[in-house]
C-alpha cells in the first residue's frame, strides 16, 4: 500500500501508525530494522508526510543529522525558539506527535547512516571551525557572569551557557543526554512510580539586547541580578511548556523590575 497508494497509506498511518512506533520500541528494538520504513512524518517543509528514506534523500551535502522536534503540531514546532539556527540553514525537520515517538528514536539512534538529533537536547554542531573559535573566545570572556547566574538558579539549572542555536530568541531551555524534556512529560503523566527529570540548560543568546542588558545589569546593579536570573529562567519554562514553581513570586519579580524601570 505505501507505495502503491500512498494517500492511502497516510490514512492507515493516522490510525494505526502509533501501533507500529510500539513495535519499534517494545523488546529492545529487536523488530526495528523490519519496521523502521514504514514510518512517516510530517515536517516543518514537506506538505505530505515522509518517511525516514524520503527525508534523507532530500538532506543538504552538509547536514549530518536527521533533526525532530516534539509538538502536538507543525504550527507549535515552526514557533519554537531552538529552530532558529536549523531554520536559518534550511534544515528540515520532522516533527513528532505522539507520545511514543521520541521513545521510538531514542531505540532507533540512527537511520541509513544519520544519527537522529533533538532540537533541543545537546549540541547541534551547526557552527564552522571558525565560528566555534569565535564563540569559544566569547564564552571565556563572559563565563564569570554566566556563573554567577548558574550560581544564583542554584539547583534548578544543570549549566548556564551562551546559546550556537539561537539567533532571533533570547532565551530557550534544553536538556542534557538522556531523558528529553518530552519524555520526562510522557513519563510522568503515566502512572510510574519514580518521578522522572531531564537536565535543565539555560541557554542565552549572546547577541540579543535581553544579554546586553543582564550585562549591564551585572556590571552596575549586581545586587538586582537575582531578579533578572530568576525572570529569564522563568521565561524558558514557559517557552517550553513547562508550569512555573512559584508563579506569585515571578509576578512580583515582573512588577518589581517594571517599577525599577519607571522610576528611572
Amino acid at each position: 500500500m505505501k507505495k502503491d497508494d500512498f494517500d492511502k497509506y497516510i490514512e492507515f498511518f493516522k490510525t494505526f501508525g502509533v501501533n507500529i512506533k510500539y513495535g519499534i520500541y517494545e523488546s529492545y528494538g529487536i523488530k526495528k530494522t523490519e519496521l523502521q520504513d514504514l514510518l512517516i512524518y510530517q515536517t516543518l517543509n514537506e506538505e505530505k508526510m515522509v518517511t525516514l528514506k524520503q527525508y534523507v534523500e532530500k538532506m543538504g551535502k552538509d547536514q549530518k543529522f536527521i533533526y525532530y522536534a516534539s509538538a502536538k503540531t507543525k504550527d507549535a514546532v515552526r514557533i519554537m525558539p531552538q529552530l532558529d539556527k536549523i531554520k536559518k540553514a534550511g534544515y528540515d525537520v520532522l516533527v513528532l506527535s505522539d507520545d511514543v515517538d521520541e521513545f521510538t528514536m531514542t531505540m532507533l539512534a540512527e537511520y541509513d547512516g544519520k544519527q537522529f538529533k533533538s532540537i533541543n537536547q545537546g549540541e547541534l554542531d551547526l557552527l564552522s571551525k571558525d565560528e566555534e573559535k569565535k564563540f569559544e573566545s566569547l564564552v571565556n570572556e563572559k563565563k564569570p557572569l554566566l556563573e554567577k547566574i548558574k550560581e544564583i538558579l542554584n539547583d534548578k539549572v544543570k549549566d548556564v551557557v551562551l546559546s550556537k542555536r539561537l539567533t532571533e530568541s533570547a532565551v530557550c531551555l534544553v536538556s542534557g543526554d538522556g531523558v528529553s524534556f518530552e519524555m520526562e512529560k510522557v513519563i510522568n503523566q503515566s502512572m510510574a512510580e519514580e518521578k522522572m527529570k531531564a537536565e535543565r540548560i539555560l541557554e542565552i543568546n549572546p547577541n540579543h539586547d535581553l544579554f546586553k542588558a543582564i550585562e549591564s545589569v551585572y556590571e552596575k546593579q549586581p545586587e538586582t541580578l537575582d531578579k533578572y536570573a530568576s525572570l529569564i529562567y522563568a521565561q524558558a519554562l514557559l517557552i517550553e511548556g513547562f508550569p512555573l514553581e512559584n508563579p506569585i513570586e515571578f509576578s512580583n519579580t515582573m512588577a518589581s523590575l517594571m517599577i525599577d524601570y519607571a522610576k528611572k
